[in-house]
């Protein structure tokens, strides 16, 4: 019964980020606002204020066709502006980082690329225009996350549970902090998709599940990091769930303590100005025109 239960908790934390499908035809029906000035602004209007940034987290939910859409209009804006421009995926895991070099290069076909970098199964139709696009600008692209077996090692048996892994240590990075803020978030979140009666008793398994998203956000934070120490003029376009970029907690703090310096926006979509959370990201692009 403990395993079941365990299963079911891995199945609900892959959910994370993830809502209800829309057409890729309501791509031109949508609000923006300024978190900050709670006023209206547009697409360009965010693109515009990447001048003074370094990062801007997307945070999609992963089946949202309108997300996507959204995410490669906004990226080509951003490249036709400002040229130097890195891409990361929290979609990729670190490991595989070679197999995107390779195809970028020319070096592979796309079938074997989808293959052997574990495309997520809705590659083709979400991600596929954006990777094609950068391999046609000569964009780099970089994996961000820990990969999913050694996330999964940490949701099974805590916290300490890599750091004897010697020949892996350069695919993950341990967490700097454990925020109470985002700990409750993903807590309640978490119960909330748990039969109540078995919420209370399996807390130590939801806290090793904690520490593997926290797993996730570090190594993502050290991945964006690296990434601008590389290309050290480059702006860093980065798509994750929204979990790991909402109120600014995730991988959006876990960044900040690494490099106080820098200067980041986040970007979340609602679906509606009645439920919109305006203390969610500094832009919301709400669907539907108000």
């Amino acid at each position: 019964m403990k395993k079941i239960l365990f299963m079911l908790i891995l199945s609900i934390a892959s959910v994370l980020g993830c809502s209800k499908n829309f057409k890729h035809t309501d791509i031109d029906n949508f609000s923006v606002y300024s978190a900050q000035s709670m006023s209206k602004t547009t697409i360009n209007g965010i693109v515009n204020a990447m001048q003074d940034a370094d990062v801007i987290f997307i945070g999609e939910r992963h089946d949202d066709s309108f997300t996507h859409a959204l995410e490669l209009s906004v990226f080509k804006k951003i490249f036709s502006k400002y040229k130097n421009v890195a891409l990361g995926m929290e979609m990729f895991e670190k490991d595989v980082q070679s197999v995107i070099d390779s195809f970028l290069n020319g070096e592979m076909r796309e079938n074997d690329f989808i293959s052997r970098s574990r495309a997520w199964n809705n590659y083709k139709t979400d991600y596929a225009p954006l990777i094609i696009f950068a391999k046609k600008q000569g964009i780099h692209v970089f994996a961000a996350n820990i990969p999913r077996n050694l996330a999964s090692i940490v949701a099974k048996n805590g916290e300490d549970s890599l750091l004897s892994i010697e020949s892996f240590k350069s695919f993950f990075n341990k967490p700097i902090l454990k925020s109470d803020d985002y700990r409750k978030l993903f807590i309640n979140f978490m119960s909330s998709m748990m039969p109540q009666e078995n919420s209370m008793s399996h807390m130590t398994n939801m806290d090793n599940l904690f520490m593997s998203q926290l797993y996730k956000d570090a190594t993502m934070a050290h991945s964006i990091n690296s990434a601008l120490k590389e290309f050290k003029t480059a702006k860093v376009f980065f798509l994750c769930g929204e979990f790991h970029s909402n109120y600014h907690l995730g991988t959006v703090e876990q960044l900040l303590i690494l490099n106080p310096n820098l200067k980041l926006i986040t970007v979340a979509v609602e679906d509606s100005i009645e439920t919109a959370d305006f203390y969610k990201a500094d832009y919301l692009i709400i669907k539907g025109k108000i």
